[in-house]
């Protein structure tokens, strides 16, 4: 399939974000053990990284 330079564009920035969004899971899962979160620091956060990876994988993936 051949991409429009914008619709290019879009998904580079769409895949960056995924992207993005799974370091951060990761950083957060070892700012959790390390202490450095509170419980609710950590449940909100997770929570609101999962939301916006689940946004953006499915709007990459034409699921929406």
């Amino acid at each position: 399939m051949k991409y429009s330079n914008q619709s290019a564009s879009s998904a580079a920035v769409l895949s960056e974000e995924q992207e993005f969004l799974l370091r951060s899971l990761d950083d957060l899962e070892i700012e959790y053990s390390n202490g450095d979160l509170s419980d609710e620091e950590y449940v909100t956060l997770k929570n609101d990284y999962t939301h916006r990876l689940a946004a953006v994988t499915r709007i990459v993936t034409g699921s929406e």
